[in-house]
């Protein structure tokens, strides 16, 4: 098929994929950037780090790298995906150590989410054919609710448990509990550093909070910029990204 053969049809002439790539380098400096430079610190060096924010920015999209082929208004499409255990391409090139090393630490996490595979709805999967696909084709091509956690730091965690009367054995199993496990998946991941990163001080608590308000601005969604949010007439994007 020739490239230009979807050229002149609707939608052929989208910036979805430029809008994409800016929220992401948008977003890096307080998202991943953040959680790898200061909350793992000194897990990353600076070369990771940079070499991590130019591949985020040139290819991890939530929509994916490809649009998806679509017929009028009808909500399904095409939508490619990677074989990771067939990879072989990230063997070439400058990057190839960084690209090798990615690899491997997906991996390792590919091993923790493949076990969740069975539970998940698909053509083919066990049980009851109707339903199965009433579960598929009911699921949301993007997220439509967004919660938070807070947490805590365990010095903070220890000092409130004193005070509530609970003493500091309690304080102390959980906080050894918690940075255990932490160190744990550290380990199997590949870091084998001296140094703890901040985030080992952190206790994530279990209740999660809803977000109801807005998730781009603070205005209806249409078709205006972004407001200006700073006292130099600065969006929160924009604020974002010098960050």
């Amino acid at each position: 098929m020739a490239g230009d053969f979807f050229a002149h049809t609707a939608g052929a002439e989208g910036t979805d994929q430029l809008t994409v790539r800016a929220m992401s380098r948008a977003l890096w400096p307080a998202t991943l950037g953040y959680w790898m430079r200061t909350m793992l610190a000194p897990v990353f060096d600076d070369a990771t780090i940079a070499r991590t924010r130019d591949f985020f920015g040139g290819y991890v999209f939530g929509s994916g790298t490809v649009p998806a082929l679509r017929i009028g208004n009808q909500p399904y499409g095409v939508l490619p995906t990677t074989a990771l255990r067939r990879m072989s391409w990230f063997e070439r090139g400058g990057d190839a150590a960084f690209l090798r090393g990615l690899h491997d630490v997906l991996e390792k996490i590919r091993a923790d989410w493949a076990p969740l595979v069975p539970g998940v709805s698909r053509v083919g999967g066990a049980g009851d054919p109707h339903q199965l696909l009433l579960d598929i084709v009911g699921q949301h091509p993007f997220s439509v609710e967004w919660y938070q956690r807070y947490a805590e730091s365990l010095t903070s965690l220890f000092n409130r448990l004193n005070l509530d009367g609970f003493g500091g054995l309690i304080a102390a199993l959980l906080i050894s509990a918690e940075r255990s496990a932490a160190k744990d998946v550290l380990t199997r991941l590949g870091y084998a550093g001296a140094g703890e990163p901040p985030i080992l001080g952190q206790v994530v608590g279990a209740d999660q909070n809803p977000l109801t308000g807005g998730v781009v601005d603070d205005r209806p969604v249409s078709t205006l910029p972004v407001r200006e949010y700073t006292v130099d007439h600065r969006n929160y994007l924009r604020w974002l990204a010098t960050q």
